[in-house]
């Protein structure tokens, strides 16, 4: 596998590339192949993100891992609970019993607004098929279907719950061969359009609206107008070489999606934890991917905790060294 970033970025030019704009996000502003397809983010530093695996588990199954929100460190921007929502909606409610295997959504739920008074924003991760998981009825008689109405009813549904959980956004997980099933690209996206009424910079309640995803412009096959109904791209590349990353992003910008809403997911800690905190610094550190992305991320950011959350908290200083 090759390498994906250089590794010999000094600290010297990563400091003066952070600094350049008064430590604001760098090639947002005439530096050419942006564009202004959403309102961009008061943030003026670049993000930290991260998926949060296990959130309903009660134990870790050992010390490298932990399975409280309340763990994850000051500064991360947002926190994308991996947990499917038919699930979620189906935890019990109230005080968790002794020897209970799950935490309850209560007590979840708590952990959230506790997460958010640190000025952390938390969203949901759904694959695109889950739609098909759920009930459209209390009995659980009647499933969502493949129709226009019921994407709208579903998106209406989730939005619903999330608002009453106090939950920030959605992140809808668009990875071919993985969690789309067989979704064909125009339902795709007539299904995040159905998103957009409730979610997005275009809907009324302005809550996030991300969609991940581990291909470029092209291969997704969206309209310009649908990505501007999208508050954040998260590129899933923690495997992949320097060229295909760069294909990804470079596509998206060449689209006029904004590149202060990319963020580039660049470890993987629960599948490869020792290479994942080198690839993560490699990205952050590299001038290439500040200069033409919005932040930085990692996959079960939860695993961090192997090492008491630090390579999470070193990206934080050196994305967001004002503590802003």
């Amino acid at each position: 596998m090759k390498n994906l970033f250089n590794l010999q970025t000094t600290a010297l030019i990563l400091t003066a590339a952070l600094c350049a704009t008064g430590c604001k996000k760098l090639g947002l502003e005439g530096a050419g192949g942006g564009g202004g397809t959403t309102t961009p983010p008061a943030s003026t530093h670049l993000l930290t993100v991260g998926y949060f695996n296990g959130v309903a588990r009660t134990a870790a199954p050992s010390d490298k891992v932990s399975y409280s929100l309340r763990d994850i460190p000051n500064g991360v921007d947002i926190v994308n609970i991996f947990h499917r929502f038919n699930e979620l909606s189906n935890l019990k409610r109230g005080v968790r019993q002794a020897g209970a295997a799950e935490k309850t959504l209560t007590e979840i739920l708590e952990d959230v607004t506790y997460l958010k008074t640190k000025k952390t924003r938390v969203v949901e991760t759904q694959f695109m098929t889950e739609i098909f998981d759920n009930y459209k009825d209390a009995a659980k008689t009647t499933k969502w279907t493949n129709t226009a109405a019921d994407y709208d009813g579903y998106a209406k549904s989730v939005s619903d719950s999330l608002t009453k959980w106090g939950i920030d956004g959605v992140d809808l997980d668009i990875e071919p061969g993985f969690s789309v099933g067989n979704l064909t690209i125009t339902e795709q996206e007539a299904l995040v359009n159905a998103f957009a009424k409730y979610f997005g910079p275009s809907s009324a309640s302005k809550k996030l609206l991300i969609i991940d995803t581990n291909v470029g412009f092209s291969t997704l096959g969206f309209t310009k107008e649908t990505l501007a109904k999208i508050d954040y791209i998260y590129i899933q590349d923690y495997f992949g070489s320097a060229s295909s990353t760069d294909e990804k992003i470079d596509g998206y910008i060449a689209a006029g999606y904004p590149k202060d809403k990319i963020m580039l997911i660049a470890a993987d800690f629960e599948g490869s934890y020792s290479s994942g905190k080198t690839r993560l610094k490699a990205a952050y550190t590299n001038p290439k991917y500040i200069a033409k992305t919005g932040g930085f991320g990692s996959y079960g950011i939860n695993f961090d905790y192997n090492n008491k959350y630090q390579f999470t908290i070193d990206m934080i200083k050196t994305l967001n060294p004002q503590g802003n």
